[in-house]
């Protein structure tokens, strides 16, 4: 195994690469394209938590919960394997349910597709019917009022 570092001290323990067999190189500390595979894991962490942050500011724990579990579900592009899978060696449970293709015979599959297509037929005359007695908004400028939602109080839809 090859692990890339910026060279930093809590990777050049050498009884530690020797035990597990790991090789060390370092790569240039000012070069992000030199280390390009931690800045993307630094980046994705970044938007995880930007992404499960609520209306007062604090981070919602349980969301990124489920999305760090989702992270270690997902295949990794290089390796083609599931982080989880490929250190504790099975795939963790997570709040995604399995795709129902994978759980259903032919028959139910020929029955769901023309069911979907009958909810497409319907839904494109229920659009327009809807959208019959509607007009084109001008698009906004600069300056223009506008009414906002209140979203911190206890009815956040109001």
């Amino acid at each position: 195994m090859i692990c890339t570092t910026e060279g930093g001290s809590n990777f050049v323990a050498e009884n530690v690469k020797k035990a597990y067999g790991i090789e060390h190189r370092v790569s240039s500390v000012v070069n992000p394209h030199a280390n390009c595979r931690a800045e993307l894991a630094v980046k994705t962490v970044k938007r995880m938590l930007r992404d499960n942050v609520g209306v007062s500011g604090k981070l919602d724990q349980s969301k990124v919960s489920r999305a760090l579990m989702q992270l270690r579900n997902t295949i990794d592009r290089d390796t083609r394997l599931l982080p989880a899978v490929a250190i504790m060696g099975c795939q963790l449970r997570d709040f995604l349910p399995i795709p129902k293709q994978n759980l259903m015979g032919d028959m139910w599959t020929q029955v769901l597709g023309a069911r979907e297509e009958a909810l497409a037929k319907r839904a494109l005359n229920t659009h327009g019917k809807w959208s019959e007695h509607t007009k084109s908004l001008h698009p906004q400028r600069v300056g223009d009022h506008v009414l906002i939602q209140n979203q911190t109080d206890n009815h956040p839809m109001r």
